[in-house]
């Protein structure tokens, strides 16, 4: 279960019916809270939208509340009301599950690459120890260089690998529109969220799909976009 520090919000969430009804109820906005709420920690635990204290020990709706920091009756309240609706199912160990969370938090080819990026590094830096050890020892019997020689190139093998996975799937970004190196995308990862990333790319792609081409890089073009943005919110 990898890291998650974004989930997904429908712009149509309170157009949705279900929370139509919710929002009218006495304590409406108290309910829509811990919705919300019960989705974070179904990110939080990337799960397939599984909540729970552990893989085998669920919440009561009183550790849920603690969890919450709100009143104990109407988080009781409220996953009644979700199980009603249909929103969620709760097995007999107290395990939420969100229904119908795959389809609207569906890995996407970002996920993608940040899970071939997180790989990619992991091969370097086990190359860079064997690389290391090879150095250290190259006073040792042969039998043993070999055995390192063989095995670093069975690890340059990998990393070589794995880049050209990267590669391919960075070819794929803004529908082939958008144009970054490996080394460009893992800087604005470091730069930027996932949600800024994938909402830039979206700009940049509409653009070269109009046939208004940009005139620098789109590297740049992103940069340029995001320190735009933060001189405004600020």
């Amino acid at each position: 279960m990898s890291d998650v520090q974004w989930i997904k919000l429908s712009t149509g969430l309170f157009e949705n019916r279900k929370i139509k009804q919710l929002e009218r109820m006495s304590k409406g906005d108290t309910l829509l809270i811990i919705w919300i709420k019960l989705l974070i920690l179904a990110g939080r635990l990337n799960d397939d939208g599984r909540v729970y204290i552990t893989p085998t020990v669920g919440y009561d709706h009183k550790s849920l509340a603690c969890e919450m920091n709100r009143p104990a009756p109407v988080v009781q309240q409220a996953l009644e009301l979700f199980q009603t609706f249909s929103m969620i199912t709760v097995d007999e160990s107290g395990i939420i599950h969100i229904k119908g969370w795959e389809k609207y938090q569906s890995v996407d080819r970002l996920a993608e690459l940040r899970e071939y990026n997180r790989q990619a590094k992991q091969r370097e830096r086990k190359k860079k120890k064997v690389n290391d050890a090879s150095m250290t020892n190259q006073c040792g019997q042969d039998p043993e260089e070999e055995r390192e020689e063989e095995t670093e190139e069975e690890t340059e093998s990998l990393s070589l690998s794995e880049a050209d996975r990267r590669r391919e799937a960075l070819l794929g970004l803004g529908e082939g529109k958008v144009l970054l190196s490996c080394e460009q995308f893992d800087d604005l990862m470091d730069r930027l969220s996932i949600e800024e990333f994938d909402r830039y790319v979206a700009v940049v792609a509409k653009q070269e799909k109009s046939g208004r081409h940009y005139t620098k890089p789109h590297y740049q073009a992103i940069l340029d976009m995001a320190e735009a943005d933060r001189k405004i919110a600020t």
